[in-house]
């Protein structure tokens, strides 16, 4: 999503000579010409997706892309960068492993989406990946489609099979450079699905938690960093998340900026609307499509049956128990 204040608009008038002043008044004029005419539906709204396997730069090997690395799904831009987790520094962990890691400002809790997939080996170039989805859980397809942990009846029986909807945590959050303090690729939609399920649960709860101390999401900073997970068909690459901490101490500049999106999106009249239009005109990722796995043989999400406590964490690991 792309900011929407003007630079000229924060800049007080009487600094301004009378030529700057209207200057800066033609600026917010044309700005507002340009905002009337902008439809959202319009807007390809940038989901934050995870190098894998099967991601098309790592598949053609091209120079600078690396399994696990964070970039958009839009401009297909590097978003995250490798070193030693933040985090763990700040808790004097000495020598922690490297890692890609993205820190983001939480700005809202996104509709969860359950999507059928069309199986891999039918789907056609050109044509929507998409079988079915839907917002509401109290839909009859996505009640007999997800698991009974996830509000739903779906019963894997003795084969373990894999239900036919993939529920997808959704967060708008607002990446940015740890250094520069900058916005990178606007507001963006991360999603949390299959494997990476979980942590998805696992962030929720954490922000719930902070909320009972008066601490709001769009207050937040987290870390987006990814970790590598064996399954039956190798390794793929999963979502973490660690808490950075408040926004106000690590970029202040880009707290009102998540705070006016948020009341956008809270907005009683247009605000579930406009949630619905962003996750319509969100980008597809192959990661929270299938975990860069072949569809329909239920190994991930066979592991993760009822999503209970105990494989939260063991699919998370130390390093995870860490971060929090």
């Amino acid at each position: 999503m792309p900011p929407a204040d003007d630079p000229a608009s924060a800049v007080p008038e009487n600094n301004l000579s009378t030529t700057e002043q209207i200057n800066a008044q033609m600026l917010l004029q044309a700005d507002k010409a340009f905002q009337e005419n902008f439809d959202l539906g319009e807007y390809r709204v940038t989901r934050l997706s995870i190098c894998q396997g099967t991601t098309k730069e790592i598949a053609q090997q091209l120079d600078g892309y690396s399994l696990g690395q964070i970039i958009s799904s839009v401009s297909r831009e590097v978003l995250s960068k490798k070193g030693p987790p933040p985090w763990l520094k700040a808790k004097g962990v000495a020598n922690p492993t490297p890692c890609h890691y993205l820190p983001v400002v939480i700005v809202m809790k996104l509709p969860t989406e359950y999507t059928e997939w069309v199986p891999k080996n039918e789907q056609k170039e050109g044509e929507s990946p998409i079988a079915f989805k839907s917002l509401d859980p109290k839909n009859e397809r996505v009640l007999n489609g997800t698991y009974k942990s996830k509000g739903g009846r779906f019963d894997p029986g003795p084969n373990n099979s894999a239900p036919p909807i993939t529920a997808g945590i959704n967060y708008m959050v607002l990446p940015f450079d740890e250094e520069t303090k900058l916005i990178k690729e606007g507001f963006a939609v991360n999603t949390f699905a299959r494997t990476s399920y979980p942590t998805g649960t696992l962030l929720t709860t954490q922000i719930q938690n902070r909320r009972a101390q008066k601490v709001f999401p769009w207050n937040t900073v987290y870390y987006l960093y990814t970790t590598p997970k064996p399954t039956k068909k190798g390794i793929t690459q999963i979502w973490q998340v660690a808490y950075g901490g408040l926004v106000k101490d690590i970029c202040p500049d880009l707290q009102s900026m998540a705070v006016q999106m948020a009341v956008d999106l809270s907005n009683p009249e247009t605000g579930r609307t406009m949630m619905e239009t962003i996750l319509n005109a969100v980008e597809l990722t192959t990661d929270h499509d299938e975990d860069a796995t072949p569809h329909g043989d239920g190994a991930l999400d066979a592991e993760l049956a009822g999503a209970g406590s105990t494989e939260a964490d063991e699919a998370f690991g130390d390093g995870t128990k860490q971060a929090f």
